[in-house]
């Protein structure tokens, strides 16, 4: 796995920054000159399909083509950029946001990047340095970051308990589920999933991506799941408690282990009878806090976003 950004917990997970909105307003006075400045930026850095492969070594990274478009919903941005990368990765920028469009005393915009995949790139870093050298110092700041945990465990043996926010299941059949927690841009919007099925790796890798939006590790911590590591390989039973299972019952613990979503099909009375042995070889994964607040130093560092 690529990490532009990472840190290494204690328990052997790795924390990153998979993606990141980062927001900020232009005085109005100076849009024009803004805009003349970032129109010939783009024009310089653009290099033509099929002519980098010539022009630059192997492993270059830098912009294939920009698209501009716009858009006039109330809720949207009147200038928006797709740009387009040399690798086929790609991010989002967009200025005056419609909602604000006559404001005469600053103009709003965003970019929206996954740093995993985009960067390092020299282009990327002078872009998203010209927008922030133009902005008011004191009004860029990250709106919104998804923190990717990444832990070498099959998403066989990953449970996700149910809260009070919206539950969303989709199964792709054996390993390959994805689960939900709460609405997509949300903060405390909760996905996990398989990461070996969609990178192709060649091992095992399962990734708990929470979305924040209020960078604090208080907050960081409020929305953080309940998510339960089942070790297949060493289960085992309290000795002073196996006679109080039958061997069907001590099958049924087994199987609970393995598909822990089976639970809630059960009567209150089994369930209350089989709980205390689910949880044994089943910790939840608590944050690291030390990981995650040096994780968000490195993202401020790196986009010189002020704290």
């Amino acid at each position: 796995m690529h990490y532009f950004i990472s840190e290494t917990a204690l328990d052997g997970s790795v924390y990153s920054c998979d993606k990141i909105c980062i927001s900020g307003k232009i005085g109005y006075h100076f849009l024009d000159v803004f805009s003349s400045e970032l129109s010939s930026f783009l024009i310089s850095s653009e290099v033509g399909q099929g002519i980098e492969s010539e022009k630059y070594p192997f492993g270059y990274k830098g912009l294939k083509k920009y698209t501009y478009y716009e858009r006039f919903g109330v809720r949207f941005f009147r200038n928006n950029f797709d740009l387009l990368l040399s690798d086929d990765t790609s991010f989002y920028f967009a200025y005056s946001h419609n909602a604000q469009i006559y404001n005469k005393n600053e103009c709003r915009w965003k970019i929206e990047l996954n740093p995993n995949k985009c960067m390092p790139c020299e282009f990327v870093s002078n872009f998203i340095n010209l927008v922030i050298s133009r902005s008011k110092p004191s009004s860029v700041t990250i709106s919104q970051m998804d923190i990717a945990i990444d832990f070498t465990v099959s998403r066989f043996n990953v449970y996700l308990e149910k809260d009070n926010r919206i539950y969303t299941k989709i199964d792709s059949g054996t390993d390959n589920v994805t689960e939900y927690l709460s609405k997509h841009n949300e903060n405390g919007f909760v996905k996990l999933y398989n990461k070996t099925k969609e990178s192709n790796l060649d091992y095992d890798l399962t990734r708990l991506e929470i979305t924040v939006k209020d960078l604090s590790y208080t907050n960081f911590k409020s929305v953080f799941p309940k998510v339960h590591i089942y070790n297949n390989n060493q289960m085992t039973f309290d000795d002073d408690r196996i006679d109080s299972l039958s061997q069907n019952d001590q099958i049924f613990v087994l199987l609970l282990r393995m598909h822990p979503e089976y639970l809630k099909k059960l009567t209150d009375r089994k369930k209350q009878k089989f709980r205390p042995f689910l949880s044994a070889d089943a910790p939840l994964l608590e944050p690291d806090i030390n990981c995650y607040v040096n994780l968000i130093e490195k993202v401020r560092d790196t986009f010189n976003v002020p704290k």
